[in-house]
């Protein structure tokens, strides 16, 4: 989404991120419509906003109240999962003092 400029809102961009991941793409367009589905999903986002100052996913909020919003270049591999999640947790709760970090490579 980011890196093609799409809109989030934008079904058209749901459903081509939902066929991307290969969900059922009727199933997935009816519940888009649900509005039993959607409004405790809009509530729960509302909520986040106002409560929480959450502005973006993913955000991780821990037990402190403490939290933080990241996006990774990959998926670390498994046996680095842990110390990555660690090192963001240490970050978020111990050294709260990071309000965006951007981490570049340079070609």
């Amino acid at each position: 989404m980011h890196e093609e400029l799409l809109r989030l809102g934008d079904e058209s961009t749901l459903i081509g991120a939902a066929q991307q991941a290969g969900l059922d793409l009727d199933r997935f367009q009816a519940d888009w419509h649900d509005a039993q589905i959607a409004q405790p999903a809009q509530a729960s986002h509302a909520e986040a906003a106002e409560k929480k100052q959450v502005f973006g996913t993913p955000t991780l909020v821990f037990p402190s109240g403490n939290l933080i919003h990241l996006e990774l270049s990959e998926i670390p591999p498994e046996t680095d999962a842990l110390e990555t999640f660690q090192t963001i947790e240490t970050l978020a709760v111990q050294h709260p003092y990071t309000k965006k970090l951007t981490q570049m490579k340079i070609p």
